[in-house]
């Protein structure tokens, strides 16, 4: 599992972030143990026979700062309940906002978790509210204890 730590570095480097970025993708499913493609890495231009040489084999994590069904599919996993908006702020495109909160704590009249971040992308942004939710979370955990 990861630390709150961990969880708030990922964040000021979601926030920062101007686009996708694999390496903040692969932090991500690093850090929550999220399912991964593993994938071939060949050496190019170096055969055994007829067969390329492999180098190694990499762990092809979900796009989550580039796709809103990948961050979404996240969420579900490590946060189902949550309902989440988001939406661009400036119509040149350059910043965006992501809201997720728990429903039936708003309709019990509960206080309400939510979490609001904005970035310079739609998934970014929806990105940096689910890390902001997961430190949350982790914080009333330790209340709680």
């Amino acid at each position: 599992m990861s630390t709150k730590a961990e969880l708030q570095a990922l964040l000021e480097r979601v926030k920062a972030a101007t686009g996708p970025d694999r390496e903040i993708d692969r932090l991500i499913g690093e850090t929550l143990s999220a399912e991964y493609q593993p994938r071939n890495v060949y050496r190019r231009g170096h055969y055994i026979g007829n067969r390329p040489v492999l180098l190694r084999v990499a762990r092809d994590y979900p796009r989550y700062t580039a796709s809103l069904d990948a961050i979404t599919a996240l969420i579900e996993r490590e946060l189902p309940g949550w309902a989440w908006f988001v939406q661009k702020i400036d119509v040149a495109g350059n910043a965006s906002s992501a809201d997720l909160w728990i429903p039936a704590q708003r309709t019990q009249g509960l206080r309400v978790e939510r979490c609001y971040e904005q970035a310079a992308t739609p998934p970014l942004a929806l990105t940096a509210a689910f890390l902001s939710a997961m430190i949350a979370q982790m914080e009333d955990e330790h209340a709680e204890a």
